[in-house]
């Protein structure tokens, strides 16, 4: 059967493929759906299930936490006691257990994803970084049994160095934590404002540094306030640490408005200028990038809302034995309308199953017949929230090619009514010369 487009002209099949893939290209990125696997026999896929559940995540957290509180502990130790053998070889024991579970579960996670996509995959680097942890551990351990048991040996700079890396483990807990791993996202994506921000706070604090160095090197002082001056005011790196603490709280800004002579009027010009500086830096900037981190964490959040939504449609097309490259016609979709999975998009996306009913037809945006995944995960995300400029735009034009094509249509019914009309009129006139004849006969 012929395709056609939606103001009824034939399309054929090549332009509906063109069409069918003129998609967000952002959206089909998040597209990794595939048919589900037949079951497997053996250990590889439980390890698979093992790995992959949010609980052997927070588990390995767990450990991580401890093993940082062990260290912490070890180190307080040996600070207020010293190094002795017996606490050595006591910490050595824990950090062999705690060594053996990072062993076993990174060959778990190489053994489950396989050597290639582990060590080349888009988590590479995470991979190997914490591929060199559990080695240096390793390798901690290993120096530490031959210090043990040559003597002499265990206060190296190298062993102290290779523990020290220990506690980098912690940065796994933000790959792990999915809230932590907001916050390190969200703070890579203020970066750049910040970045900005900090130019700007410098060169205001560099201008009044040249001033208050002019002014201070000018400025008749007493003896007792002259080394004051000189170590507030004395150099323009000096005047921006004393611009930069007065705004951060390192010291009293008023301490170093008093070198210049209280009641004298260096005083006053100096002190309503350093406290539009104060104000400014505290009430504009901080709030400046206080309102940049609000912005990208709602950023962040909305990312993440649309990520579910296509992890949820993954799961509906998955549910009906489809893959990211597979369409649903009308009637799978309907089949699906009842399911517990359609419930909770439908749920989440803010529309009630009565709503949906006619959803398909709307999805359906190149009158194929199909949806595919691309077109009901965007058509979904269309309805979220209020119309936006965009929308009324399409709106406007669709219902400017609607009117077109009703005006051309009523032009050419009127062209049909016309020729039949002209045709009835002939008829008329035969037939009633047809009749005149016959009289006459």
């Amino acid at each position: 059967m012929e395709q056609s487009s939606s103001d009824g002209t034939p399309m054929s099949p090549t332009q509906g493929r063109i069409r069918k893939t003129a998609v967000d290209i952002t959206l089909q990125k998040h597209l990794s759906v595939s048919k589900p696997d037949h079951p497997q026999a053996g250990f590889r896929p439980l390890a698979r299930r093992l790995v992959k559940t949010v609980f052997f995540d927070y588990c390995i957290s767990g450990v991580l936490v401890l093993n940082a509180m062990i260290i912490g502990v070890q180190a307080e130790y040996q600070a207020a006691l010293g190094f002795t053998t017996e606490s050595s070889a006591y910490f050595q024991s824990i950090e062999g257990v705690f060594g053996f579970i990072f062993a076993v579960e990174l060959g778990l996670r190489i053994y489950v994803s396989g050597v290639k996509h582990f060590f080349f995959g888009h988590a590479w680097f995470a991979n190997l970084f914490d591929v060199v942890l559990v080695v240096l551990q390793i390798v901690d351990s290993l120096i530490s049994l031959t210090s043990s048991s040559e003597g002499g040996f265990g206060n190296l700079g190298v062993l102290r160095i290779l523990r020290l890396f220990r506690v980098a483990r912690l940065v796994r807990l933000v790959r792990l934590v999915p809230e932590l791993r907001s916050m390190v996202f969200l703070i890579g994506a203020s970066l750049r404002t910040f970045v900005w921000a900090a130019v700007l706070m410098l060169l205001i604090m560099y201008c009044l540094a040249v001033y208050f160095t002019i002014i201070a090197s000018d400025a008749e002082v007493s003896d007792s306030e002259a080394h004051l001056v000189k170590l507030y005011w004395g150099s323009i790196g000096g005047s921006v640490l004393s611009l930069f603490m007065a705004v951060a709280g390192g010291a009293d800004w008023q301490q170093f408005l008093l070198v210049f002579g209280e009641g004298s009027w260096l005083y006053i010009v100096n002190s309503l200028l350093l406290s539009i500086y104060v104000g400014f830096a505290i009430l504009v900037m901080l709030n400046l990038v206080t309102g940049v981190l609000v912005e990208g964490a709602q950023n962040i959040i909305r990312s993440e809302k649309e990520t579910a939504l296509v992890k949820m449609a993954a799961q509906i097309f998955m549910t009906a034995g489809k893959d990211s490259d597979s369409e649903m016609t009308k009637e799978e979709f309907e089949k699906l309308s009842c399911s517990p999975a359609m419930d909770k998009y439908c749920h989440e996306v803010g529309m009630t199953l009565d709503e949906a009913e006619n959803l398909f037809e709307f999805l359906d945006r190149d009158d194929s017949g199909s949806v595919s995944i691309a077109e009901f995960v965007q058509g979904c995300l269309r309805l979220r929230g209020p119309a936006k400029a965009l929308d009324l735009a399409e709106l406007r034009l669709w219902s400017k090619d609607k009117s077109q094509d009703t005006l051309g249509a009523i032009r050419s019914l009127h062209v049909i009514v016309s020729q039949l009309a002209y045709n009835q009129t002939l008829l008329f006139a035969s037939a009633g010369q047809a009749g005149g004849q016959s009289t006459m006969v």
